[in-house]
Order: C-alpha cells, then structure tokens, then sequence
C-alpha cells in the first residue's frame, strides 16, 4: 500500500501505465458526476469509477482485496479514513469473485493501519493489501466522492 500527495506522484510510479492514471486524476474535474460502472479511460487499458457515499464506522464496513488489479483511490470532495490490513493474515468471509476480481474478508481484532483519503492525496490498494473504504474520519459522518482507478495487475506486474 501507498499513500502520498497526488503532486508527488512520480516519486513513487514510472511508466505509461503510471501516467495515463495519475494524469487522469490530476485533469478529473473534482464536480465528476458518479457513474454506475467502470468506465475505460481514453488510450488506455484502464478503468475508472466515481462514486458518492456517507462514511460510517467499521460495523458497516468490508474488507475486500484484489487478485488481478491495482486499485488507486482518491476524495474528489471530503476525507474518508481507508483501513489496511495484510491480506495473508485474513480469513475469507466470501469467496474469490473472478468476475467482479474482489475477495472478502471477516474482521480481524485489529487493524495494520489506516491511512485519509482527502483531495489532493491518492492511497494505491496491490493484491497484498486488503482494504476497508467508507470511514469515518474523526468521529464524523462526511458525505465522499471518490475516484477508484482499476489497474491491471499484468500492466504493472511481471506473471509469475
């Protein structure tokens, strides 16, 4: 998992893949309307999804983790707290969806870390991180939109 500023993104990714999504994100105007589904994004192998929600605490949350996409996530409007954990040490709760590429996960007692989604910073979700979106940030329902960048794995990854 990575998280920083969304200027300093070239600190941390190279590459044509890396530039199509970061110059994405820093041209998405921050009023984007939501859209039901993935979108692709022109000239590249990429998809995109802009959606709105409330935060809520960890009662309301799931845990998800991706075996064929990098996730990159970013507020477009107000903060949202996204929790991290180590994939290794989960117990699924569901099982591996191939076509929608999300596993599911119970709750462990704690948490690896957590990092705030607010505009102007990004958070990057590998296969190895799993990853609770939706909460709260300082105790406080803020209503989020969010950009989420689908990109694929063998893009950015040799096979194994």
């Amino acid at each position: 998992m990575i998280a920083a500023r969304l200027a300093d993104w070239r600190h941390y990714f190279q590459g044509p893949v890396w530039e199509s999504a970061f110059t994405f994100l820093e041209q998405l105007p921050v009023g984007s309307p939501d859209n039901d589904g993935l979108v692709p994004i022109p000239d590249s192998a990429l998809r995109y999804r802009v959606m709105s929600y409330p935060t809520r605490g960890p009662e309301g949350g799931v845990i998800e983790a991706h075996d064929t996409h990098v996730d990159i996530q970013m507020s477009l409007v107000g903060a949202e707290a996204i929790d991290w954990y180590e994939r290794s040490g989960l117990v699924a709760s569901q099982p591996y969806d191939a076509e929608n590429d999300y596993v599911l996960f119970e709750k462990p007692a704690s948490i690896t870390g957590s990092v705030i989604n607010a505009p102007g910073y990004f958070s990057v979700y590998f296969p190895e991180d799993a990853h609770m979106a939706q909460q709260l940030v300082g105790g406080v329902v803020e209503t989020v939109r969010k950009v989420v960048i689908k990109v694929p794995l063998s893009l950015v990854r040799p096979a194994r």
